[in-house]
């Protein structure tokens, strides 16, 4: 929730107050990339522009987002079509100034996802230990075949 991240940040120093009157921290809780509470890639690839937009006309040199994949994924548990959407991802922003971290957390995602989450990310950072060159990542991986959590 924007309570908890709000806290979050603040406990870790961040002038959340401050960051957030001039533009530099957008805490969003809308869930305008749901249609009928099911994820939409097309949607969240619009927002995602729109918010890069934003920010590169306020002056900013670019974007980075947050997201917690189970809470955008709303009442769908189509884990499938949210990797193609973040493979998507990769191709549509590259060379531009957006990068992203996904969160996948261990009890909420369905066993074997985060294999393939792994498959997708070139960087990952998994128990807090952050690795640029994610040695699972596959830049030729087909979201929906299976892949072997190899944290489980």
């Amino acid at each position: 929730s924007i309570l908890n991240m709000r806290d979050a940040l603040t406990a870790a120093g961040t002038k959340v107050t401050l960051e957030t009157e001039r533009g530099a921290l957008v805490l969003m809780s809308e869930r305008t990339h749901l249609v009928g509470g099911r994820f939409e890639p097309s949607a969240m690839i619009r927002l995602i522009e729109h918010v890069l937009a934003d920010s590169l006309e306020a002056g900013f040199k670019g974007l980075r987002g947050v997201g917690d994949v189970m809470w955008e994924l709303g009442t769908s548990s189509d884990l499938e079509t949210f990797l193609e959407y973040e493979k998507a991802l990769d191709g549509l922003f590259e060379g531009r100034p957006f990068a992203a971290l996904c969160l996948y957390r261990r009890p909420s995602v369905a066993p074997g996802y985060l294999g393939h989450a792994l498959h997708m990310h070139e960087a990952a950072v998994v128990d807090g230990h952050v690795c640029l060159n994610n040695r699972y990542y596959n830049p030729s991986a087909k979201p929906g075949r299976f892949y072997d959590d190899p944290y489980d």
